[in-house]
């Protein structure tokens, strides 16, 4: 008798609860109308990634991997020559101040590899606001393989002291006109357009010196020392530190990064 007294109170309570608008109660009431568990609703409700996600991320990991191994086959032709650690510092030290110019090249290139890898990885994974049609996967498909050529190009010139900065504008160039593009055509979350907005902002940074540097080389011929090529490999790494530090809520999908770039930390709240 009092257990049917419970039960009748029970529904007499349910029934009286006001109904909320939030589409989060509704979603809730629906899967126990129909009987689902609550984890069971969720996997009902996760969405397949789309084809533009799968066909960029897929598309993005294989070119690094062919440029990877363009890089190594560049930058160590001749590795079988040398037997062991003393030949190969030997050959280094042989070469003087050119080594090391030559290995902060490499550095600086895979440092943009990796962060060109993990923003290009990261956008491929982001929904678009809007959707029209084959239009934003053609725009995409568009600018990875133009800044693919351009790594692979450059990963070909990793050894000479002027054409591999040439390769590395073209980069910086192709990677503005892509994210210019998608800002305004592909229709990008509000957190994706500031991530846009920062690419093409570090792509700008990056082309002052590089430009620079063809125009030191032009009129003033190789300076001494490579100067002309560690002034521009020092701004290329600091840009890629400036990247990472403002950027990594995104790139680690942190929850709630599209608020932190859009509404910077360092602002105080009034």
């Amino acid at each position: 008798m009092f257990g049917l007294l419970a039960a009748n109170h029970a529904r007499i309570r349910f029934n009286s609860l006001p109904y909320s608008r939030s589409p989060k109660f509704r979603s809730q009431s629906e899967n126990l109308s129909q009987g689902l568990l609550p984890f069971e609703a969720e996997d009902k409700n996760l969405t397949k990634p789309s084809i533009r996600q799968v066909t960029g991320a897929t598309f993005v990991s294989v070119l690094l991997g062919l440029v990877l191994k363009k890089l190594l086959d560049a930058f160590l032709p001749d590795g079988s020559l040398h037997n062991g650690i003393s030949d190969i510092a030997s050959a280094v030290v042989a070469r003087g101040l050119y080594s090391v110019v030559v290995t902060a090249q490499l550095i600086i290139f895979l440092f943009a590899l990796v962060r060109f890898y993990l923003g290009s990885f990261r956008y491929h994974e982001e929904e678009l606001e809007t959707t029209s049609g084959a239009w934003e996967l053609l725009i995409d498909v568009i600018g990875a393989v133009g800044v693919f050529v351009s790594f692979y190009l450059a990963s070909i010139l990793i050894k000479t002291t002027n054409l591999f900065y040439a390769a590395f504008a073209l980069i910086t160039l192709i990677d503005l006109l892509w994210f210019w593009t998608a800002k305004k055509y592909s229709g990008l979350t509000k957190g994706m357009e500031r991530v846009a907005d920062l690419y093409v902002w570090f792509d700008v940074f990056a082309l002052i010196p590089l430009v620079g540097f063809f125009v030191v080389e032009e009129y003033f011929g190789p300076r001494p020392y490579y100067l002309a090529q560690w002034v521009v490999l020092i701004v290329l790494f600091i840009i890629g530190c400036v990247d990472l530090k403002l950027l990594w809520p995104f790139y680690s999908d942190v929850s709630g990064w599209q608020e932190r770039l859009t509404k910077p930390h360092w602002r105080k709240r009034r």
